[in-house]
């Protein structure tokens, strides 16, 4: 109930359902509401919603990361900087991200920053290849998503090796 009500933007209808639950409220009700909270840029009650998570989980990384998206937003990189100091002292690490795929029965991994494969020169040079087609055809990329304080270059660029995009 708490993410049919987010997902549909009723962010106070979510925290009364979690504040009268008749059991103490999970981790998983409070994510539901932090990714709202994302979603709708709610910063106040996703704030909310991550020292209630961290009450529950103290080194739950994912709601640390959803609040730094939130400031980031905002940005707010004062903010961004000050709760990445916070896991950084609590020991919280974010797990970096990954990709799996099979290729002719084979199991490839792609982790973030790992340049260890065997043919990862052949791959970084295919990427760039494939990337450069649709910029040349007129596409511009859609740079909001990166929440980081980079340039403009540096966010089309992350935004080209993501494997979500």
């Amino acid at each position: 109930m708490v993410d049919l009500y987010g997902r549909a933007g009723r962010l106070e209808e979510a925290l009364n359902f979690i504040n009268f639950m008749p059991m103490k409220p999970h981790v998983g009700a409070w994510s539901a509401l932090l990714h709202a909270c994302r979603m709708y840029k709610n910063r106040e009650l996703g704030q909310l919603a991550l020292r209630k998570i961290v009450e529950l989980e103290d080194k739950n990384d994912g709601a640390y990361v959803l609040l730094s998206n939130i400031y980031a937003d905002y940005k707010s990189w004062e903010r961004v900087s000050s709760l990445r100091q916070t896991m950084k002292a609590k020991g919280v690490k974010k797990l970096p991200g990954c990709s799996v795929i099979e290729v002719d029965g084979e199991v490839h991994e792609f982790i973030v920053g790992d340049k260890s494969h065997p043919r990862y020169g052949e791959i970084e040079l295919k990427l760039e290849e494939i990337s450069r087609c649709p910029r040349l055809a007129g596409y511009a990329a859609n740079t909001n998503p990166v929440l980081f304080d980079i340039e403009e270059e540096e966010k089309e660029d992350a935004l080209g090796k993501h494997s979500e995009r």
